[in-house]
């Protein structure tokens, strides 16, 4: 699976030097984990680099002023070159140190011509035209970076059979971009830690949790947990398997969900007495978006309509058997 970064999931107030922020380590290494590959457009590592050396000659200007000081007193201290000091960092060397493999990809001709397209007659996933009440020409940005981006990611989807955008920029997470998204098999992330649980869902224990979930969904509806009509679990995490004589004998993870008013229902689920005919399931710690939904927190059994899918269940079962030992 590609991971793809847009810029504002990298910007950072504090200059990187020497090794990559700790969130940032800590999705590489997740990514690598589950044998992900990291993506960074062009477009973005120019944008990343640009903020990385204002930062560099912030850090500079400290040190230089800070010599100034000493001097000024006439305290003892060791001159240095700050040149030799702050180096401006080499995102993708420093990402490499994580062990995830990670590479920087340039906009085709055909990419820049696509974005050129959609900023020059503002179509979606872009901003919409508008006019001044003067009835002159919109002077705001056509945001053609963002495009270039969306172009780049779209390509690299479509190539590899899937990726996932991690950017929280509106042009990305509009309604126009989620539905040429699925066309493309292009998924968007908020934030890493989504990327991560995306990434989870995509593992052999993330797929079983998937199918407890598929097959729990209805029970979901008629109790009233606030989630979309249509399955769409987005995130898939902390997938924790008990096993039993017979197979699993009870499951725990972490999912998250669209809900009808567009934000993100969350919540840790439980499933126990699992046999052919029905199971439990538990929701507790419910969330929409950042705020508790105690009423969501349930527990109801679900009669299995048949046996759990056979085509490539088995596989995975076995898979998840030599992860438990």
């Amino acid at each position: 699976m590609l991971v793809i970064l847009n810029s504002d999931v990298l910007y950072t107030s504090t200059f990187v030097h020497g090794r990559v922020h700790r969130n940032w380590r800590q999705f590489a290494e997740g990514c690598h984990k589950v044998g992900a590959r990291l993506i960074i457009p062009r477009t973005t590592l120019l944008e990343v680099n640009l903020r990385q050396k204002e930062l560099a000659d912030d850090e500079k200007l400290a040190i230089r002023s800070a010599m100034a000081t000493f001097t000024k007193y006439k305290l003892p201290f060791e001159s240095v070159d700050v040149d030799q000091i702050v180096i401006e960092p080499d995102l993708i060397g420093l990402f490499r140190q994580t062990g995830v493999s990670i590479d920087a990809e340039a906009a085709t001709l055909e990419d820049f011509e696509d974005a050129e397209r959609r900023a020059c007659l503002h179509l979606p996933p872009g901003p919409p035209r508008t006019r001044s009440p003067a009835g002159g020409e919109d002077t705001r940005s056509d945001e053609m970076r963002d495009l270039v981006i969306w172009a780049t990611a779209c390509r690299l989807a479509r190539t590899a059979g899937g990726a996932i955008l991690v950017s929280r920029d509106n042009v990305h997470t509009n309604k126009h971009a989620t539905s040429e998204g699925e066309t493309q098999q292009l998924r968007v992330a908020f934030d890493l830690d989504e990327a991560l649980g995306m990434l989870g869902a995509e593992t052999a224990a993330g797929k079983i949790a998937e199918q407890f979930l598929r097959e729990a969904w209805p029970t979901f509806l008629r109790c009233g947990v606030p989630v979309s009509s249509d399955y769409s679990v987005k995130t898939i995490t902390d997938a924790v398997f008990t096993q039993g004589t017979r197979g699993i004998a009870s499951a725990r993870f972490a999912f998250s969900a669209a809900n009808p008013k567009g934000k993100r229902f969350r919540a840790k689920a439980s499933v126990s007495s699992i046999d052919d005919g029905a199971f439990v399931v538990t929701l507790a710690d419910s969330h929409i978006d950042q705020s508790r939904c105690d009423a969501a927190n349930i527990g109801a059994t679900v009669a299995r309509a048949g046996q759990m899918p056979t085509d490539d269940y088995q596989d995975r079962l076995s898979d998840l058997r030599n992860l438990l030992g």
